[in-house]
């Protein structure tokens, strides 16, 4: 179980990020996440888009990639590196 937050700094791959990042909001004491508070938080249509884009299926755009920060929480110099980190890895 993963009980500290994944620093992205430490990561080469987003999804990597991004899989290590679900894995610990599941972990985390009393934490109410799923894929559906999820995708409300991101503004997202589809339920299944985050499950997509960590299996490979699917690319952020440069607005779900902001919503994605947003809804993980991502922010300041954080945030640009993982905007770097996607515009790389894609």
């Amino acid at each position: 179980m993963n009980l500290v937050r994944p620093k992205i700094y430490h990561y080469l791959s987003y999804r990597e990020f991004l899989k290590d990042l679900v894995a610990y909001e599941k972990n985390r004491t009393n934490s109410k996440f799923s894929y559906r508070n999820f995708s409300r938080l991101a503004g997202l249509k589809s339920i299944s888009y985050l499950k997509l884009v960590l299996d490979g299926e699917r690319n952020l755009s440069a607005d779900t990639m902001h919503g994605f920060a947003k809804a993980f929480k991502i922010k300041g110099e954080e945030r640009e590196f993982f905007e770097l980190l996607v515009n790389f890895d894609q």
